[in-house]
């Protein structure tokens, strides 16, 4: 740095301005180069034809070439907020290329927990490999090493993108394709819904005090198909209700009879779950 203020000061004629004000912005652009890469918009389709080819994503890329491993993110019951953007740096900055994905907004969807036939989880299952086959055409993105992670409805879409259903997609749009996810993150997902066995590493992640659903119907789905799945494993964390990593302060939402709400340090114990399971 003090050698760059010295060249700024030693600039006294016009060709030594000129020459300074080339150099100051080449600093800037290498120093702006070795910044993570601001999340840059873009759009892709479902791996099904007769689904949204317009649907939403927010890529952030970490500085470099790459190929790095990626994330992709589900959001839940609403469309994407600052929960999923969180997570999305918070992978950007352990070296991973994250991905929101929006699965409503071409859809004119806003909060399906009114009504969640309005859109499946095999619709969003489509959305997620329609994703995968995106990313692996990206110089930057290591295509065997792609992993999702999704929240409440989004956190069953990942469940069943690991089982039969995802297998289903599989056989039907990416002719046979035995290539898998690489890890698995269900955020308090909605377990009782839930068929195994899982083909891949699995974390669930939910809350003691979930009353939306219960981290006991996890447990009991985990314990039916240990032994026929992949890696499982399940965190409780307490005193965490539902979307506790979520922007919403604490409320009960009579029209699914659940309380939701953030929780900081419930948040920050679940960082570092996912990071020991990443790593």
């Amino acid at each position: 740095m003090r050698f760059y203020l010295k060249e700024i000061r030693n600039c006294w004629c016009n060709f030594h301005q000129c020459f300074c004000l080339f150099f100051i912005f080449a600093c800037a652009t290498i120093m702006l180069s070795a910044c993570n890469s601001a999340p840059g918009s873009q759009a892709f389709g479902s791996i099904d034809p007769t689904e949204p080819q317009n649907l939403g994503v927010r890529i952030y890329q970490p500085a470099g070439p790459g190929p790095f491993p990626a994330i992709i993110l589900l959001h839940g019951s609403v469309p994407p907020t600052d929960r999923e953007q969180f997570w999305a740096y918070h992978f950007q900055k352990a070296g991973y290329v994250a991905v929101i994905i929006d699965s409503f907004g071409p859809r004119g969807l806003s909060n399906i927990s009114y009504d969640y036939g309005q859109i499946t989880q095999l619709h969003r299952i489509k959305d997620l490999y329609g994703a995968r086959e995106y990313l692996k055409t990206k110089s930057f993105v290591d295509g065997t090493r792609i992993g999702i992670m999704g929240f409440s409805h989004g956190g069953g879409t990942v469940l069943d993108a690991i089982n039969q259903n995802g297998e289903y997609v599989k056989r039907k749009f990416l002719n046979h394709d035995n290539s898998g996810f690489a890890f698995a993150i269900a955020f308090y997902p909605g377990c009782p819904f839930a068929n195994g066995p899982y083909t891949v590493p699995l974390l669930i992640v939910t809350g003691e005090l979930d009353d939306w659903t219960p981290a006991r119907d996890c447990q009991l789905m985990i314990d039916k198909y240990r032994e026929q799945s992949a890696e499982m494993r399940l965190e409780i964390i307490p005193d965490a209700h539902h979307a506790f990593d979520g922007p919403w302060e604490l409320q009960y939402l009579d029209h699914v009879k659940a309380t939701i709400g953030a929780n900081p340090a419930a948040k920050s114990r679940a960082v570092n779950i996912v990071d020991d399971f990443v790593k």
